[in-house]
This record gives C-alpha cells, sequence and structure tokens, in this order.
C-alpha cells in the first residue's frame, strides 16, 4: 500500500475514533438540540410525545437505538443490522424522528469540528429520509 494511501486510511480512522469519542460524549446533548424544534411547534404528535412517557422512550430509542447503531457501524461498517437497534423505537413517532432528525441536521452546527460534523451529518441525513419516507 502506498504511503498516500496508508496516510488516508490513518486520517480515516482518525476521523471515526473522533467521532465515536464525540458522539458517546454528547449524545445527551445532541437529542435535547434535536428535541428543541419538535417541542417549540405545534406538532400533531406533540401531545401524545408529551404523555404516558413517551418522551422519555423516546429519547431512549434514540440513544439505545439509533446512536448505539451509529457506532456499531463505525465499529463495523456493512456487518449491523439496523433493524435489530429500531426495534424499540416507537414507530406511531416516524413523523417526530423524521423531524428530530431534520432539526438536528439544520443545527449541525453545534459541533464545532467539521470532520465530526460531516460524519454525523451523513447519519442523521439518512435517518431523516427513512423516516420522513
Amino acid at each position: 500500500m502506498p504511503n498516500e494511501e496508508l496516510q488516508e486510511a490513518l486520517e480515516m480512522i482518525n476521523i471515526v475514533r473522533k467521532t465515536i469519542k464525540y458522539l458517546k460524549e454528547n449524545k445527551n446533548i445532541l437529542v435535547e438540540n434535536g428535541l428543541k424544534e419538535i417541542l417549540s411547534n405545534e406538532k400533531i404528535y406533540l401531545k401524545k410525545l408529551q404523555s404516558n412517557n413517551n418522551l422519555e422512550n423516546f429519547k431512549k430509542s434514540i440513544i439505545n437505538g439509533h446512536f448505539n447503531w451509529i457506532l456499531d457501524d463505525m465499529y463495523n461498517p456493512s456487518e449491523v443490522d439496523f433493524n435489530e437497534y429500531n426495534k424499540n423505537s416507537l414507530f406511531t413517532f416516524s413523523k417526530a424522528y423524521c423531524d428530530f432528525y431534520k432539526s438536528l441536521n439544520q443545527n449541525i452546527d453545534i459541533i464545532k469540528d467539521e470532520e465530526i460534523k460531516e460524519v454525523l451529518q451523513d447519519y442523521f441525513y439518512a435517518f431523516s429520509e427513512m423516516y420522513c419516507s
């Protein structure tokens, strides 16, 4: 492997390492930031989301499901089945997930590191596309 390719591979590994560390340390901040938008607007699902502990379950499904899938996908790309992580998602709130990930992408500048921002934005965009379709 030529030195240039090796250098690129090492840089990518470093970006993945930084992104994993960032996501682990800031997952709650990201969730709260994504929720700001959907909780501040009158959405048809808002009352239902705020009742019966649904909001707490919604947060947990993002952190324990979606964000853990991102972490595992970075460790083992293409070897991780998203459906295993998504089984605890609240499917009645697919519009809320859609709005949540759109909000994260719109407010992506809370992430200061450009490399981390680029990696996570790709994941957040993919989630918004999945839930918005």
